[in-house]
This record gives structure tokens, sequence and C-alpha cells, in this order.
């Protein structure tokens, strides 16, 4: 099943201990969706809980979580080439150069090391807590935390820890805009009435350059406009969205969600800047993929499978 050149791998998440997770691919040039196709190129499904993928390389690492693996596949095939498994909990990979992947961690107070090319693990680095989305810079490793109120800065050579930087209970997305500064949504907490979040830093001073507070908690799926100047997140069950040099939050959203709908993840197309936003519905029905243009206009949806969460894009190499 060669892919083309131009299309988004679709990661459904599936229900918890249900092992009914799954991978669909969708074709820009036909705007057509394929379903299911890792188990059609491989014989298996994915595993329970299809938490996210990075494209590495030609390669993209698919991150079960409750199956405590990752599942490595030809990008332009989606056949399996190496599974990683024996992992706690297993959230997010990033590659940081020298053969090198992290991998964040829900239980393991830490970050797995392994190697980008032999696929096995190097090495353990010592984090308290819940690590979850990180950021390359060239000064260090950013690393999200969702039970603590700090991101972590790791020093991009040694791992060794450099910096503890306060970024609001449940911060947990990051991204970096045009400038070069950095952005964190902290999606604060419900039980102990701390709203959520989203703080800028000067990517070299590391000050806080500003925050824009939410009036509750709640937040999440921090992402940037192909230029960089615009930044998008969900929150109260819409799409909202700023631009990078704004110094208050939009008082309503961009794009509102719908009855019957949920919206539950949140892509933008690194080159078209369409909008892909992820319905869950009633987390156990088949859901859908909504697509949207820059301007917030509605193009098109397309069916998948139990709980989208997230797009991974392919483009020409």
């Amino acid at each position: 099943m060669p892919v083309s050149e131009w299309g988004a791998y679709v990661l459904n998440e599936g229900n918890f201990q249900w092992g009914n997770a799954s991978v669909d691919y969708i074709d820009f040039n036909t705007n057509q969706i394929s379903s299911d196709v890792f188990k059609t190129q491989n014989g298996k499904g994915i595993g329970d809980v299809l938490q996210s993928a990075s494209v590495i390389d030609d390669k993209i690492w698919f991150v079960i979580n409750n199956s405590r693996s990752i599942e490595i596949v030809d990008k332009r095939t989606c056949q399996s080439i190496q599974k990683i498994t024996d992992l706690q909990s297993p959230r997010y990979a990033l590659a940081i150069g020298g053969d090198r992947v992290l991998v964040s961690d829900l239980y393991a107070n830490g970050l797995h090391v392994i190697s980008q090319s032999a696929f096995t693990k190097l090495d353990f680095i010592p984090l308290p807590g819940w690590s979850e989305k990180m950021l390359l810079d060239t000064d260090g490793i950013w690393v999200t935390n969702v039970k603590r109120s700090f991101v972590y800065l790791l020093h991009p050579t040694t791992l060794a820890m450099m910096d503890s930087i306060e970024a609001g209970y449940g911060n947990q997305d990051i991204v970096k805009d045009s400038t070069g500064n950095i952005w964190v949504l902290a999606s604060g907490d419900e039980n102990a009435n701390i709203p959520g979040k989203i703080t800028c830093y000067h990517a070299k001073t590391k000050n806080i350059i500003r925050q824009l507070p939410f009036s509750k908690s709640g937040g999440k799926n921090l992402r940037l406009s192909p230029d960089g100047k615009e930044i998008y997140y969900l929150f109260e069950g819409g799409v909202w969205k700023i631009t990078s040099d704004k110094t208050a939050l939009s008082p309503t959203p961009f794009i509102a969600s719908t009855e019957g709908s949920l919206f539950y993840g949140l892509n933008i197309h690194p080159v078209s800047g369409h909008i892909f936003i992820t319905d869950a519905k009633d987390y156990v029905s088949k859901g859908r993929i909504l697509e949207y243009s820059p301007d917030g206009q509605f193009i098109r949806e397309y069916s998948a499978g139990i709980i989208p969460n997230s797009l991974v894009f392919i483009q020409p190499d």
C-alpha cells in the first residue's frame, strides 16, 4: 500500500483496555480515507490506546500507551519494521540527534532514551512526574509535565537537568513560534480550582514575555500555523486562535463545535494551513475528521475509527 506523497495518517486512540486502536490514511490527492491500514498491511491490530506518532526520517514511530510499546513502520507503506516493548506507559517520541529518541512516560518518572537506528534502549533519564510533550531547541530540550507546575529543561547533549521553569499546573503542550519564542499550555486542575493558561517565554533568557490566563481549567492541543505566527488550541469544546503578538485571549472561539460533536484533537497542515479537528463523538461510536480552511470555513469531513485523537501529515521527501 504505497501512500500518496500528500496525505495524513489518522490515529484512532481506541478505548482503554479494549485493544481497538487503529490507523487510517487520508489521501489528499483524492480526498479519500482508507480504514485500518496498519492492520491491512501487517495482519494484526496496532494495540491498546494509540497515543501519538512521530515522523523520524523515513519512518513513523507509533506510540501505543497501554500496550507499553512503540510500533515503527515505513512511512510510505505502513509496514512494520520493528517493535519496541517493555516501556511503562509511553506518551510521545522526539528525535534529538546523535541516534537518540526521547520517549516521555506517564508513570515511569523519567524519559526513555532509544536508539534511532537499532531501536534498542540506551538509557533512562530520571524526571519527576508525568512527562508529556517535548521540544528540541538550540539551548536545550523542553519537557512538559502534567502533574507538576514546572517545565524541565535538559541539556541537549548530556540530557542533564539544567533548569525547571514555572509554567502552571497541568502543562502539557509546547510549540516554538516564528520568532523563536516558546509557548506552553497548562490546563490547570478542575478539582483544585486552578485555571489553565498559556505562557510565552523568551527562548534564550527563559523569561516570561506574556501570560494568557483562561477563565477556568481546561485547554489542550497547542498548534501553530505554517508561518508560526498564529496559535491554535482547543478549549471549552471549540477551536480558539490568537496571533503570537497578542496580549489577551479571544473572547469567542474561532470554530465552535456543533451539537452532537466532541472536539478531541487538533492539527494544522504544515503547508496549506488547513485545520483538522478530530471528533470523538460519544467515545464509543466511530469518530470523524473535520477539515476547515485557514479562515475557518468548513471544507469536508472524513469518517474515522474509535476516538480519533490526531493526524500525522506525510509530504514529499
